[in-house]
C-alpha cells in the first residue's frame, strides 16, 4: 500500500450492515486516504451469484456461498473455490485488486499465490482456529493483543507479526474536550454488543444496585429474551435505561456527556479472549473516567480504573463516584485523549503502507 489508489478487497465476518466496528471503520478510512475499497460481506444464506451495492464510497458484495464443506477438503480445491470468487469480484469490479485486507478466518483459507499485497488482521482470539493457511500466506499479519500475536508465530514461526492493539475512528476525537464536570457524577455509560455472553451481568446488577443515585444508560443491541437473571433484572432497574444500537454520530456524544464509562466482561473465565477490547480506546477518546474489568493490554497503566479480579469493579465504581474530582482532572483527562488520539486508523494504513514498501 506504497500509494493512493489502490484496489483494495476488505474480507469481514461481520456484514456492513449493523454496528460497524475495526472492519468497517477500516474500510472507510481507506477511502477517506484515497484507495478504491470493496467490502467483501460474509455469505447471505439462500443468495445465488453475486451482487455489488454502493455506500459511503465503496462497494459492497453480497454473494451466496454454494460449496458447503469446501474448508473441509483437501487444499487444492479450498483455493480453486475461494479463488474463483476473488476472480469473479475483479472481473465485476473491472480491475485486479492490488491488496487483500482479511480479517475472517473462516471464509478463505489461504491467501490466493498471485502478485497481490496479502495483510492478515487478526482481531478475535476465539476464531484463531480455522486461521493457521491464512497466517501461514500471509505477507503481514497484524493484531490487536499479544496472546493472538504469540498463537500467530507458533504457526509460522517466519512470519512477520506485529502486535498493533485496536484502533479508534478519528470522528471520536473530533471537536475539544469542552464539557463541564461536576462534583459528583450522575450517569454512567456501558456501549458496545450487549448481547453477548461475555458481559457479567452480575456484577453490573451488583454496580447499579449499589449506586441508585447514578443513572445507567445501556447502549447497544441486546436481546430482551436473554436467559440471564441478572440481565433480566437489570432491565427492570428504575436507574437504568436501554438505548439499543445508535448511529456513532449519535452515540459520541451521549458518550463524553456520561461522566462514568463502564465495561464489565467475564475476564476470570475468557482470559486471552479479554485481553483487548475495542471499546476502551472509544472510551478513552472522551476523556471521562473508565471503570473496566481486567484487560492485559493495559497492564501497568493508570488510563483506566482496572480490575485485577472479578469482584474489584464494585469497588473501584465507588472509587470512581467517592474520588470523581481528583479522577477527572484536566491533565488526567488530557492523557486519556492523548492515547487514543495516538492510536488512530489511519496512523495504522500508513504503518502499513511504510511496512510493505519494504517488502
Amino acid at each position: 500500500m506504497a500509494h493512493q489508489g489502490r484496489h483494495v478487497l476488505v474480507i469481514s465476518p461481520e456484514p456492513w450492515a449493523g454496528v460497524h466496528i475495526s472492519k468497517h471503520v477500516l474500510a472507510e478510512t481507506l477511502v477517506r486516504m484515497g484507495h478504491r475499497v470493496c467490502f467483501w460481506d460474509p455469505p447471505v444464506h439462500g443468495m445465488r451469484g453475486l451482487a455489488i451495492a454502493h455506500d459511503q464510497g465503496m462497494d459492497i458484495v453480497h454473494y451466496g456461498h454454494w460449496f458447503r464443506g469446501v474448508n473441509r477438503l483437501p487444499r487444492f480445491l479450498r483455493e480453486w473455490y475461494h479463488n474463483a470468487w476473488v476472480r469473479r469480484i475483479e472481473r465485476a469490479q473491472g480491475r485486479p485488486f492490488d491488496v487483500i485486507w482479511c480479517f475472517d478466518t473462516t471464509r478463505i483459507q489461504e491467501f490466493p499465490s498471485w502478485p497481490v499485497e496479502r495483510i492478515l488482521h487478526l482481531v478475535d482470539y476465539d476464531t484463531l482456529d480455522t486461521g493457521d493457511g491464512l497466517i501461514r500466506t500471509a505477507d503481514l499479519v497484524i493484531t490487536v493483543a499479544e496472546p493472538i500475536s504469540e498463537h500467530a508465530r507458533r504457526i509460522a514461526p517466519n512470519a512477520d507479526v506485529h502486535t498493533v492493539g485496536h484502533m479508534v475512528d478519528e470522528r471520536w476525537l473530533e471537536g475539544p474536550d469542552d464539557r463541564s464536570h461536576g462534583a459528583t457524577p450522575t450517569t454512567a455509560a456501558y456501549a458496545g454488543n450487549l448481547a453477548t455472553l461475555y458481559i457479567d451481568w452480575p456484577m453490573i446488577r451488583a454496580m447499579m444496585e449499589r449506586h441508585p443515585e447514578v443513572h445507567f444508560h445501556m447502549y447497544g443491541p441486546h436481546r430482551d429474551d436473554l436467559p440471564d437473571a441478572d440481565f433480566q433484572a437489570v432491565r427492570r432497574l428504575a436507574n437504568c435505561t436501554f438505548h439499543g444500537l445508535l448511529r456513532k454520530e449519535d452515540l459520541i456524544p451521549r458518550l463524553r456527556a456520561a461522566d462514568i464509562l463502564i465495561f464489565c466482561y467475564k475476564a476470570h473465565e475468557l482470559q486471552a479472549i479479554a485481553s483487548n477490547a475495542h471499546k476502551l480506546l472509544e472510551y478513552l477518546s472522551t476523556g471521562n473516567v473508565v471503570v473496566g474489568s481486567y484487560v492485559s493490554s493495559y497492564a501497568g497503566t493508570d488510563l483506566f480504573l482496572m480490575a485485577h479480579a472479578r469482584k474489584e469493579v464494585l469497588g473501584l465504581f465507588d472509587r470512581a463516584c467517592g474520588e470523581y474530582v481528583a479522577l477527572n482532572t484536566e491533565a488526567q483527562r488530557g492523557a486519556r485523549i492523548a492515547f487514543a488520539r495516538a492510536h488512530t486508523m489511519p496512523g495504522l494504513v500508513r504503518w502499513v503502507e511504510e511496512r510493505m514498501r519494504g517488502k
